[in-house]
Parts: C-alpha cells; sequence; structure tokens
C-alpha cells in the first residue's frame, strides 16, 4: 500500500500541476495508482512460490 500512496502523490503532481489537468488529474491519478496496486497484487497471488503446505490430519 505504500508504493500505491507513492504512486498516487507522483501521478497527482504529474497529471494536477505539470498537465493542468485539475481535479479530473486527480481522478485519473487515483485510478491509475489503484491500477498498479492490483497488478502487484495479482502478480504476487499468481506468481509467488510460497512453502504454504496444506497437511491432511495425521501430518503427512
Amino acid at each position: 500500500m505504500i508504493i500505491e500512496s507513492l504512486s498516487n502523490i507522483i501521478l497527482d503532481y504529474i497529471f494536477i500541476f505539470t498537465m493542468n489537468m485539475g481535479i479530473f488529474g486527480a481522478i485519473l491519478a487515483t485510478c491509475f495508482s489503484l491500477i498498479i496496486l492490483l497488478i502487484m497484487v495479482l502478480h504476487y497471488i499468481f506468481k509467488r512460490k510460497n512453502n504454504f503446505h496444506i497437511q491432511d490430519k495425521l501430518g503427512k
């Protein structure tokens, strides 16, 4: 979530001040930062190799 917040701050600056988009730029920055977060979470879920294994009652 830190990366999402930082990307929102950076994109806010770019869209609002650099591109003079005003409140619409803030909306776009928020949407794009959430998309970045979604991509990172999906990457973690589908590509991460973790050691989580389900065991039966006997612990085999």
